[in-house]
């Protein structure tokens, strides 16, 4: 909860960014937002993704458990390869329920999206009743396909590889198994976000009329 409230205002540039059809910095990009809407736009559509997140995250973790077992090597352990495969299907399992969650996001982060929604409910019922329940909230879904399983299999792929690698000491203390931790994981983070920010641009789809914006 406390990253979704922030880092939200960065996933507004972002898709700002990404949607306009034109090069947009991300500093040009708060200056639009901030002297044509107002500060409130940096947080429209912040329940979607806080409704999502519990069972989103609930999957993914679950679902990679899973299918770590079925790459364990019979002595127990688990290869890099092994890890980084299991991360991509629990992305891809993650998809199934959040990219509902994502199209609406999306749609009210968009400049549009002012103009065309009231709230989060009044998107998901427009989008519904417009466009149909799979239609219009599963819009997207192989693009989001491969944005998850490009970051998750990057992700759980890096951390599995450093902690091969470069295992904590036995007998280390808490506050240095913290810090292992932290490190890897703020590693695997910043590869995981570089790999995956060209498959971002290269499946995303540019409006084609009013309202119609790709989950990504």
């Amino acid at each position: 909860m406390a990253e979704i409230l922030a880092m939200y205002p960065t996933d507004v540039l972002k898709t700002r960014a990404q949607l306009a059809t034109s090069r947009l910095t991300m500093a040009a990009a708060c200056r639009q937002i901030v002297t044509t809407e107002g500060w409130g736009s940096f947080y429209r559509g912040i329940s979607a993704p806080v409704l999502a997140e519990a069972p989103k995250r609930a999957i993914k973790f679950s679902s990679n458990e899973l299918y770590k077992k079925w790459f364990r090597a019979n002595d127990g352990t688990l290869s890099s390869a092994g890890a980084t495969a299991a991360g991509t299907l629990a992305g891809v399992s993650e998809v199934v329920l959040n990219c509902p969650f994502e199209v609406v996001k999306v749609r009210m982060q968009a400049s549009d999206g002012r103009a065309l929604y009231a709230s989060t409910l009044d998107c998901f019922a427009k989008t519904v009743r417009a466009e149909g329940f799979f239609r219009g909230l599963y819009r997207g879904f192989e693009s989001q396909l491969w944005r998850n399983g490009v970051w998750n299999g990057t992700y759980f792929g890096v951390i599995g590889t450093v902690r091969n690698m470069y295992p904590t000491k036995p007998g280390a203390s808490s506050n240095e198994k913290l810090l292992h931790n932290l490190v890897t994981g703020c590693t695997a983070g910043g590869i995981a976000s570089f790999m995956n920010t060209p498959v971002r641009h290269i499946t995303m789809q540019p409006p084609r009329y009013v309202g119609d914006l790709t989950c990504f």
